[in-house]
């Protein structure tokens, strides 16, 4: 069932917009701190999908770290990548009432795809949404917080 009738849900949707976007910006504290004094220069204006690949790539490709650190690192990046793409849904979805899901939905073409793609929107998975960007938004900085010279990225 869904919450066609909820009247928070674009407060919900809000607010996981905006821990999405704090994650987001984490992820490119991430790539920066993997790349050093430039990486900022690198990680402005990428999306996070190339965030996310672009520090397992560095990530992995570094010589010296710990293999559970690096696991660690690659479960945090394929959490992030899952949050990211359920946030797609609602974000680049359009929001409407659909006889086949009995209430509201969104709706969104995918490439090569002739059928649209349809889900429920429901309050409940927005708010656990939310909640699993703002663990994330910890866990990755408590990752960069415990990296050598991480600290420096994380000064105000």
């Amino acid at each position: 069932m869904t919450d066609a009738k909820e009247p928070d849900l674009d407060s919900l949707l809000g607010a996981m917009v905006r821990s999405a976007a704090s994650l987001e910006l984490m992820l490119r504290v991430l790539l920066s701190s993997r790349i050093g004094p430039r990486g900022e220069l690198v990680a402005a204006g990428e999306g996070v999908s190339r965030l996310i690949e672009l520090s397992r790539v560095l990530a992995e490709a570094e010589e010296g770290m710990e293999a559970d650190r690096l696991a660690s690192l690659r479960d945090l990046l394929s959490g992030c990548k899952s949050a990211f793409s359920r946030r797609d849904q609602y974000v680049h979805g359009a929001w409407l009432v659909h006889p086949d899901l009995k209430g509201l939905g969104t709706m969104r073409s995918r490439r090569n795809r002739a059928a649209p793609q349809l889900e429920p929107v429901k309050a409940d998975e927005l708010r656990e949404l939310r909640e699993s960007f703002e663990r994330l938004y910890l866990e990755v900085g408590k990752w960069i917080w415990n990296s050598p010279s991480g600290d420096r990225f994380l000064q105000p």
